[in-house]
């Protein structure tokens, strides 16, 4: 089954909860882990992806006239998507602060994400 064409964007939001939550900052001994938001309710993940017009082989699944076509048609639903993903990004929601990179957002330069860290916030 090919699928041709689209922006799919998603919100998870995953609890952190369980005995080893709940005890932590009691345990300090432990090793802990590499998770930074332990003290956290929960975390919330935005993502959003655009299809590159490829079949599972990744080969383009479009002639190149309609894959034209097709980019034109989807590039509202892109600019749509980069406000909203840009809303979620400036949106306080109580309990959560922070943030981790899964993947890397190309439109932002990489010392935005890291601007807090280095201005000692």
């Amino acid at each position: 089954m090919q699928i041709c064409a689209g922006v799919h964007t998603y919100l998870t939001l995953g609890a952190i909860s369980g005995n080893y939550y709940d005890n932590y900052r009691k345990n300090k001994d432990l090793i802990g882990s590499a998770f930074p938001y332990k003290d956290r309710p929960f975390t919330i993940q935005y993502q959003t992806w655009w299809d590159q017009f490829l079949d599972r082989d990744d080969k383009y699944c479009l002639t190149d006239e309609k894959r034209s076509k097709e980019m034109i048609i989807n590039k509202p639903s892109v600019n749509r998507t980069e406000d909203l993903m840009q809303d979620c990004r400036d949106y306080t929601i109580p309990h959560t602060s922070g943030a981790f990179i899964s993947f890397k957002d190309a439109s932002m330069p990489t010392s935005t994400y890291f601007f807090l860290v280095i201005n000692n916030q």
